[in-house]
């Protein structure tokens, strides 16, 4: 019996401002893992669900990112090759917020 996307739960939902992302692990050890996500903005006001983003959105976004980074690291099951990619890309993330961190700092 195959499952379908529909029927599949989340391996873990993740936020960051309205930016909501379900994360989806599928496989096994035998045939390895696999991970899938998506991105939705939820309108506060009545709860509706959107794929389009907004400008505002993009500082939500790559604390997202940070935060899918930072999941999926934590995951034992990652294979070795994503994993170093996603810990670059999770240094490089820290060090703009690193350095945002100290502008804003200086700027105030």
């Amino acid at each position: 019996m195959r499952i379908t996307p529909i029927e599949m739960k989340p391996y873990e939902l993740l936020g960051a401002g309205r930016l909501t992302s379900a994360l989806y692990k599928t496989g096994d050890e035998l045939i390895g893992w696999q991970y899938r996500f998506n991105i939705y903005r939820t309108d506060v006001s009545n709860g509706a669900v959107s794929h389009w983003l907004t400008p505002n959105d993009l500082k939500h976004l790559i604390s997202l990112v940070h935060v899918l980074c930072s999941e999926l690291l934590a995951d034992g099951c990652i294979e070795s090759d994503q994993r170093e990619s996603l810990e670059e890309l999770l240094g490089k993330l820290e060090a703009i917020s690193s350095a945002n961190k100290s502008k804003s700092r200086s700027d105030g």
